[in-house]
């Protein structure tokens, strides 16, 4: 995701340091560039720097030039805008999605594709929608509250909601069998939405609406005929 104030990077490094102080060998790939259009997303962007640094994380930032060893030793992996984010999501082990506001989550998706396990927040609209099954409840990822999304720059106080999220991150990652059940579920529902899924799902709804529509237009012509 871009660095926006509705992507919540700026708490995203915050939860990303708790997690590490309880496993520190977990890194953190940032996927995403720079929506320019806005001063704040860069001040967004500088902070996240500036906060990881200070929490004694060492940083590769694309577009600068870092020896193989330095990116081997990086805890995080700020890689821009990537045209295919498959070649990274299919390495990862955990994909973590605490947006405040999405649309249909692309990325979301794009990572269940691959078979990653999910925790997404649980914002206005689509990953309730997409980790939830409303008819029979079954759950294909964790869904965590929603961060408060105004950004201010002053702001390193961590909240109940950051130590939260550490915990489903380190509680999910430290359990094999849960890895394996969330990667299983994330795949599958993603098949759902695949374009043959979708497309008969389509075909049986036009096709009960066509049938429905024939038999009224009958009932209607018996009707005016009878009268």
């Amino acid at each position: 995701g871009r660095f926006d104030t509705t992507k919540c990077h700026f708490d995203l490094v915050k939860f990303f340091i708790l997690t590490k102080e309880k496993l520190p060998g977990v890194k953190l790939i940032l996927l995403g560039g720079i929506d320019s259009s806005r001063a704040e997303n860069t001040r967004i962007y500088e902070f996240c720097i500036h906060y990881l640094k200070k929490n004694n994380c060492k940083i590769i930032q694309h577009g600068k030039q870092y020896t193989v060893d330095e990116v081997s030793a990086a805890d995080v992996l700020i890689m821009g805008h990537q045209m295919n984010p498959f070649q990274y999501l299919s390495k990862a082990d955990l994909f973590v999605f605490p947006s405040s506001l999405e649309g249909f989550p692309n990325a979301l998706m794009e990572a269940m594709v691959c078979g990653l396990p999910v925790i997404s927040s649980d914002c206005p609209t689509g990953p309730k929608e997409i980790l939830i099954d409303n008819e029979t409840g079954e759950q294909f990822g964790h869904l965590l509250p929603v961060f408060n999304h105004v950004f201010n720059i002053e702001d390193n106080d961590i909240n109940e909601n950051h130590n939260l999220w550490a915990e489903t991150i380190c509680n999910l990652l430290i359990d094999e069998n849960l890895v394996k059940k969330f990667s299983i579920q994330s795949f599958k529902r993603a098949q759902q939405y695949s374009v043959d899924f979708v497309c008969k799902k389509w075909l049986q709804i036009l096709t009960a609406a066509t049938t429905r529509h024939s038999a009224i237009a009958g009932f209607v012509y018996c009707f005016e005929s009878f009268s």
